[in-house]
């Protein structure tokens, strides 16, 4: 298999006026950490330039945030490159693969009168000076030890190691590796992964999440709502052994990754089938669009009269299925400008106002089709 470069992330800080970037790139096999900072650039012209650069993705997210970490890239495409061609490309898709790839940390460097910045390779990443992903499950009980006693709620529990990637829409063919994991499979069934980070930071289950799922899952069993009502729910955890995966651990124990949820099959790439955009196509037809509103509904009294709350009423956390049903995804809590106002959030009332938006902006879209 060639090998393949995906950008895996960019952030910047400017700690003590030391304006860094970091560029995280995967390929099969490994991660490679390239890191900026202003105090190893000691070039005038280059370091004018670096904080244009800097300021550029500080302050745009489109093409020129694209151009401008092209360009931060580009010195280092030859020895990432060289790197890559000689790591050992896993046999599998497993989520283990993507979770504990080897970490490798490059550096640009300019002295004062160079025209160009040059690439430096530091070396393979110790375990021992990085953080294993997910959160120790000790650590999250202190936080609310009843919520986290998982066994008591969630039957299936799996490791990285049990959970195969398989491509989605996210995730071309033959490169499930490379994005963020979505569409996993374990224990035979397929489900949406999504990751947990001590409960923070974009995409990261969290405690308002599990407590939501809890409830739900709970109020299910008791026979209060419907198993096939048109939910996302939680369907297991994946947890991992440092004892199996991260032996160079000084804490050991149980780490939770994260959060297997219901995957709902869509037509297309699962961004492009939330209500918001297949409201604003042409496809939708009025009848289609009042549908979609009675659904929405009935989702909302039904979840509402077991005093569960969706949290961040919106249509981009709805998803309309193959057979053109509406789902109900994202119990994150949280609210979006514009469709729940701020004294409204994680309330009923939130939910009631953004289905009434929502509501609205679907009857718009009804008179201009």
């Amino acid at each position: 298999m060639p090998q393949r470069f995906r950008l895996g992330g960019v952030t910047t800080s400017a700690l003590d006026n030391d304006y860094d970037i970091q560029i995280t790139m995967r390929c099969f096999g490994g991660v490679m950490n390239i890191s900026y900072s202003l105090q190893n650039i000691k070039s005038d012209g280059l370091r004018n330039q670096y904080l244009d650069n800097w300021h550029a993705l500080e302050t745009d997210d489109g093409a020129q945030w694209d151009r401008t970490t092209k360009q931060l890239v580009e010195p280092f495409q030859s020895i990432m490159t060289d790197l890559a061609g000689k790591l050992p490309v896993p046999p599998s898709d497993l989520l283990s693969d993507y979770l504990y790839p080897k970490h490798y940390a490059f550096e640009a460097r300019a002295a004062a009168g160079d025209e160009k910045v040059a690439p430096f390779f530091i070396g393979e990443t110790p375990k021992e000076d990085m953080v294993p992903p997910g959160q120790y499950i000790p650590q999250i009980s202190g936080q609310l030890q009843q919520l986290f006693e998982l066994g008591s709620w969630v039957s299936s529990i799996y490791s990285s190691r049990q959970t195969r990637i398989i491509p989605s829409f996210s995730t071309r063919a033959g490169e499930p590796r490379l994005a963020r994991p979505a569409r996993v499979l374990a224990g035979g069934h397929e489900y949406f992964f999504k990751p947990w980070h001590g409960g923070n930071g974009p995409g990261s289950a969290n405690l308002s999440e599990l407590a939501t799922y809890r409830r739900i899952a709970e109020s299910t069993a008791a026979g209060r709502i419907r198993s096939d009502l048109r939910i996302c729910r939680m369907h297991g955890v994946v947890v991992d052994d440092d004892e199996d995966t991260w032996p160079v651990s000084e804490e050991g124990g149980s780490r939770l990754l994260g959060i297997l949820l219901t995957w709902v099959e869509t037509n297309q790439k699962p961004w492009l089938e939330t209500l918001y955009h297949r409201a604003s196509s042409t496809v939708a037809t009025p009848d289609v669009l009042s549908s979609w509103s009675d659904q929405l509904d009935t989702l909302i009294a039904e979840i509402h009269r077991v005093d569960i709350v969706w949290g961040d009423a919106k249509p981009h956390n709805i998803l309309v299925d193959r057979s053109g049903f509406i789902w109900l995804i994202d119990f994150g809590g949280s609210y979006t400008d514009g469709w729940v106002d701020r004294k409204n959030k994680g309330t009923k009332e939130g939910d009631s106002q953004g289905v009434e938006r929502i509501k609205a902006f679907l009857s718009k879209r009804a008179t201009t089709s």
